[in-house]
């Protein structure tokens, strides 16, 4: 499965802004409750997110990633 917390944390500053401007969210939106999933968010916020990965991730991905367990679930 593809890692699209390792993505966004691998980008610079300026790509990370680019990014969440993209997707008409903040970065401290992204970077506070979606990162470490303490919000899931609309599935309209998850069509703008894919997108503007630029086709690095699908909808299919990111509904994944929100829908993983938490490691503390896991166990």
């Amino acid at each position: 499965m593809k890692d699209w917390k390792a993505w966004y944390l691998s980008m610079t500053a300026q790509e990370k802004a680019a990014y969440a401007g993209r997707a008409r969210v903040s970065k401290g939106y992204i970077e506070v409750h979606l990162l470490n999933r303490r919000r899931n968010p609309s599935l309209k916020v998850i069509n703008r997110l894919a997108e503007a990965s630029l086709g690095r991730f699908s909808v299919e991905d990111m509904v994944r990633f929100f829908l993983q367990p938490k490691p503390t679930e896991a166990a």
